[in-house]
């Protein structure tokens, strides 16, 4: 008996299905966060879905589907949407040890996935220096104990992971810019430290839930101040709604919010950042780029990927024009992928209920991981939500302390004038519809 496993990209432009056994089904995966994963993505890490028995002829290869530039030479191919830069498919040597070839498929761009895989063990976790996503997802919802994390692949040195703590002084305090590239590095891009100035964008920037920028809270959505330190940090977010799953491959992204003004086009391809810098800059300038636009989203909403790599870069919206979502799975921050001296992630997970129906053990760790691992919530409207119940809670006290002022004070009055407390007659405020004497207005 097959399964047809059905496989489209955010665009549609490749859809297929393939026939799998099923009674090989769920086929063991693992969660990659190696950096040729994270670069050629935007994500922090990849998970893919073996395709037993696939074959070249089995794909729209060189027509709707582009080859990537990549690094590993000859061991591995990605092929990603030559419309909407879905990262599909990956060709690469054979995990049985045989020497032949396999081929798999990325799961972002599956329908059902979670019920087609058995996620074994994080790999290449060594190349994150920080643990990366791992940190995001260190167990399967109902799984009790932690996946095992490999420094590189099975059966390479195990990893165990420090709980969380603050960074090093000396990376919150640096001022040097941070490099933003992708696996190809034709997308090489530097970012500034956010500032006090940070704040005054050019154009009014409302918050992904549509919600003006002028709300009361004294820092704009989108950034941490940080007294203690020269440097604040920018809001980062783990998405699973089905657009970035589908535009990216991955099975969630991570975005982070970044004024265009602090980015600039960096003339190095080296992994160090430089002080050379072209201002302003503006993603539809920049030839390795190309944009995506789906009459399904709102009209405003424009994707740019890489041409080379397939890496999603930036998501745009003209309504806050001055500011966008820059992949995280980009940034070469020194202390490690997640760049947590830059970036304070959000607690919860943003857009779940458009995987409400098809969520499994992984998706429900991810969400319980980001509970544990973020310091936020995860959109505006839960910011704002925060806000009035304090401000609700706050005159509620108000309320009782007022009220209870006044109790005492009647009761220390009555008191000195040796009487009970007075307590007004029923009839007084409970008033009988069936008793039109007591009803203001007389009915006609």
């Amino acid at each position: 008996m097959k399964t047809e496993v059905s496989i489209s990209c955010h665009c549609t432009l490749n859809s297929f299905s393939i026939p799998i056994p099923t009674s090989s089904l769920p086929l063991p995966s693992r969660i990659c966060h190696c950096d040729s994963c994270r670069r050629s993505t935007g994500s922090l890490f990849n998970i893919s879905l073996p395709l037993p028995n696939a074959t070249s002829s089995s794909f729209p290869l060189g027509t709707t589907l582009r080859a990537s530039v990549d690094e590993e030479g000859k061991t591995t191919t990605r092929w990603f949407c030559v419309n909407c830069g879905a990262h599909m498919l990956r060709e690469r040597v054979a995990a049985d040890g045989s020497g032949g070839r396999e081929w798999v498929v990325r799961v972002g761009v599956v329908q059902g996935w979670e019920k087609l895989v058995k996620i074994e063990a994080h790999i290449f976790v060594g190349n994150t220096t920080d643990g990366g996503g791992a940190l995001l997802l260190p167990r399967l919802k109902g799984g009790g104990e932690d996946l095992p994390l490999y420094s590189e692949g099975v059966g390479s040195d195990r990893i165990i992971l420090p709980p969380p703590s603050p960074l090093p002084s000396a990376f919150l305090s640096s001022t040097s810019p941070l490099l933003v590239q992708c696996l190809c590095k034709q997308v090489s891009l530097h970012l500034s430290r956010p500032s006090s100035s940070s704040t005054h964008l050019p154009h009014p920037s409302p918050s992904p839930s549509q919600l003006s920028s002028s709300d009361s809270s004294s820092n704009p959505w989108w950034l941490t101040i940080l007294p203690a330190h020269p440097s604040s940090h920018f809001m980062a977010k783990a998405c699973v709604c089905t657009s970035c799953t589908t535009n990216s491959g991955t099975p969630f992204f991570p975005w982070s919010y970044v004024p265009l003004h602090l980015l600039s086009l960096s003339h190095s391809s080296s992994s160090t950042p430089s002080s050379t810098f072209v201002a302003p800059f503006d993603p539809r300038t920049l030839d390795a780029l190309q944009s995506f636009k789906n009459s399904n989203n709102p009209s405003d909403v424009e994707r740019f990927f890489c041409k080379g790599c397939g890496a999603s870069v930036f998501y745009t919206q003209e309504r806050r024009a001055a500011l966008v979502d820059l992949a995280v799975g980009l940034f070469r921050a020194e202390e490690g992928a997640r760049a947590e001296s830059w970036l304070e992630w959000e607690k919860a997970v943003g857009y779940v209920e458009d995987v409400e129906e098809s969520k499994g053990e992984v998706l429900e760790g991810l969400v319980e991981g980001m509970r544990d691992v973020g310091t936020g919530n995860s959109t505006e409207e839960e910011n704002r939500a925060t806000r009035v119940r304090k401000q609700i809670g706050t005159l509620n006290g108000l309320f009782v302390l007022f009220r209870s002022i006044g109790f005492i004070g009647h009761f220390l009055d009555q008191k000195l004038l040796k009487q009970p407390l007075y307590r007004h007659p029923s009839d007084d405020f409970y008033i009988s519809f069936a008793d039109n004497s007591r009803v203001v207005v007389q009915p006609k």
